[in-house]
């Protein structure tokens, strides 16, 4: 069994081994046939070049270039390469960009002394596109437009501008408008309401007509009472049907209504700010809120003066 194996593994080998020396005889026996076949035709070439006398080397002072072929330039071999001549790039000049100049505004419309005079124009061109819609009137009514309008845009600029350099007019510095900054406004002002109103408890007291029915006196009395109560400013119940209110249990009876009457007192509640008899000012006729109370105390309170 092993000799079977090694003498089919030889006639392998030896199969190889013969096909490639069949074809290396076939390369060999091409080469000989083509040697064979180019020296009979440069023998033949050369016979027929000695007699017709023909020169066919090249001339060696003939410039290498690409338009001869290839099989001609013996000289250079298989692997050559001939950069290419340069081809001279002109540069072309680049033109600048004109300069457009703003159109001169001043020099197309008429000089304007007052702004009437401006709207009174503007009014003429709307009329005149309005009832001529050409394409040149409404131009021209759109132009000045746009001139007005740059004209009132420089205006708020400026203005804006001279209220920041000037605090005294900077409405922000009194108010700032920041929500940031509210809670701290808010602060300050009930600071300086208070201490106002402390002031103003000083120079007199609230006169508060009333009627013990009236549902509107009903609910302004805790009104008064806190502002007795917080800021110290006197309040003066006075009844006019005579009985009292809650908070109020001893009031002023008004006799005949005589002081309803001197003061012109129509409808209740009403309420008066002053120190009598040398002043005493109308707050409210009917019900008032607290914050509104307060406004109108300090208000009516400016400028009023007493003297012991």
């Amino acid at each position: 069994m092993i000799a079977h194996k090694i003498s089919i593994k030889t006639l392998y080998y030896l199969t190889w081994v013969l096909v490639f020396l069949i074809h290396f005889t076939q390369l060999v026996h091409a080469q000989s046939l083509d040697e064979v076949k180019s020296f009979d035709a440069e023998t033949k070439i050369s016979e027929m070049a000695t007699e017709e006398k023909v020169d066919l080397e090249l001339p060696k002072e003939q410039p290498l270039t690409f338009e001869r072929p290839y099989y001609q330039n013996r000289e250079e071999g298989w692997f050559w390469y001939i950069q290419p001549p340069k081809e001279e790039v002109k540069k072309k000049k680049i033109s600048k960009p004109k300069k457009i100049e703003p159109k001169d505004f001043k020099s197309k419309w008429p000089e304007f002394k007052h702004a009437e005079d401006v709207h009174a124009y503007l009014n003429e061109l709307k009329d005149k596109a309005v009832m001529n819609p050409t394409t040149e009137n409404i131009k021209e009514y759109l132009e000045f437009q746009k001139y007005v309008m740059s004209k009132a845009r420089l205006f708020s600029d400026i203005t804006q501008r001279v209220i920041w350099s000037n605090p005294d007019l900077d409405q922000s510095a009194r108010k700032p408008l920041a929500e940031i900054a509210q809670p701290i406004m808010v602060n300050e002002k009930i600071e300086d309401t208070s201490k106002k109103l402390k002031e103003i408890s000083e120079k007199g007291g609230v006169f508060f007509f009333f009627l013990s029915d009236c549902p509107y006196c009903h609910m302004e009395a805790p009104l008064l009472k806190q502002l007795e109560e917080v800021y110290g400013i006197k309040v003066i119940p006075i009844s006019i049907d005579g009985p009292g209110l809650p908070g109020f249990p001893n009031p002023i009876i008004d006799i005949d209504n005589r002081m309803a009457k001197a003061l012109n007192v129509q409808k209740t509640p009403t309420l008066f700010f002053g120190k009598p008899p040398k002043e005493i000012r109308r707050i409210a006729n009917g019900f008032v809120s607290f914050p509104e109370l307060i406004e109108r105390i300090i208000s009516v309170s400016e400028g009023v003066e007493y003297n012991d």
